[in-house]
């Protein structure tokens, strides 16, 4: 599923990057994970799941390489 940037009502509370930051994933304050295409200034973002818990996306992202934290907010 493709949601259409930027997100409307909601917004991105954290960010993990990969290696080298060419990938990454992001937790939107309603709880939805998902991948920003590109990664910087995204114009779209990929659903990866929805009803996501802070602690669930930190297992997640780094069970997938995303060691990277960025905290947005």
């Amino acid at each position: 599923m493709v949601v259409e940037a930027p997100l409307r009502d909601d917004r991105e509370r954290r960010r993990w990057y990969a290696d080298g930051g060419k990938t990454g994933l992001a937790l939107t304050e309603s709880g939805e994970l998902l991948e920003p295409v590109p990664t910087y200034g995204p114009a779209l973002y990929r659903l990866i799941a929805s009803e996501v818990r802070l602690s669930d996306a930190d297992r997640f992202a780094s069970a997938h390489g995303f060691h990277h934290l960025r905290r947005t907010c």
